[in-house]
């Protein structure tokens, strides 16, 4: 997602993209993501911002984007900053699930867990059927801004410290993109057990966690030398946040934990696979897991 001018790079794939408008709106829903597949990913992306009237039928298929002020509030980011994020997220996710399963991501059901107001579920429309994407959030006003963007999928409320999820299925891919970025330790171990019920065996799990270097950023680095020697010591550093706490347990906050904590709070359940990171947020570290 390079270049001066979002609406130069969409030009360029004007005959694309005027074949792909001129039949989606007659293509069933399993045979999308093939017809959006002569389509970058990063074209597909500066479409849900441009929006070109040309491409009509496309752009009412796409979800529109919340407000500038939402997306820099709820990610830190917006525009074309936060979708390069969110693209390169994406793109490695769908690397590695197709590097490692051989279940064809096309025919593939795709959890979005903790989904926000849908920034990651709208770019895996590039990969897999909507009515095989499903999102859960704690937060009611997450919902909703998803379902006034006209964000396909199936999208249902959760629990705050989940023992279940609002799916009666197994899924081939969970992604939780900087959820456990702000768990507490006991909430943590409880989420990962929850979702070890609800990925198939054959599957992936993908989550971010942060560096000890993260502290460093944390509110001008005010605690960062005794955040950093927690997370030495035990493997785990947490600052929680003004929440009433659930079960004794204040369950949010600020997080950064090591891969050897997570092998260690994990080891019935899961196995670590891989570890993989983008230039572009060094303080969202992937972290590929497999059923153990």
């Amino acid at each position: 997602m390079t270049g001066s001018s979002p609406g130069l790079a969409i030009s360029f794939w004007d005959r694309i993209l005027g074949e792909v408008d001129a039949l989606i709106t007659t293509t069933p829903p399993d045979a999308i993501p093939a017809l959006l597949e002569a389509i970058p990913l990063d074209v597909f992306a500066l479409l849900q911002l441009e929006r070109p009237s040309r491409f009509g039928n496309l752009s009412n298929f796409l979800p529109t984007m919340p407000s500038g002020e939402v997306q820099e509030s709820w990610n830190g980011a917006q525009g074309r900053e936060l979708l390069r994020m969110s693209v390169d997220f994406v793109r490695r996710v769908v690397a590695k699930y197709k590097s490692e399963i051989t279940k064809p991501l096309i025919e593939s059901s795709v959890l979005d867990f903790g989904c926000g107001w849908g920034r990651l579920l709208r770019l895996m429309y590039r990969y897999v059927p909507h009515d095989q994407l499903y999102g859960v959030d704690p937060w009611k006003e997450s919902l909703e801004l998803c379902r006034a963007s006209n964000l396909k999928g199936h999208l249902a409320l959760s629990d705050y410290v989940p023992t279940s999820l609002p799916f009666d299925r197994r899924f081939d891919m969970i992604y939780a993109f900087s959820v456990f970025t702000h768990l507490s330790q006991k909430t943590a171990r409880r989420v990962l057990s929850t979702l070890r019920h609800y990925l198939a065996d054959s599957g992936l799990l993908f989550i971010t966690i942060r560096p000890k270097e993260y502290w460093r950023f944390h509110d001008g680095g005010k605690e960062a030398e005794e955040r950093i020697a927690a997370h030495d010591r035990e493997g785990f550093s947490f600052v929680p946040h003004g929440r009433e706490p659930i079960d004794g347990d204040i369950t949010y906050g600020d997080t950064s934990f090591t891969l050897d904590w997570l092998a260690d709070a994990t080891k019935d359940e899961w196995v670590i696979d891989s570890t993989d990171y983008s230039m572009g947020d060094l303080l969202q570290v992937i972290v590929t897991l497999k059923p153990s």
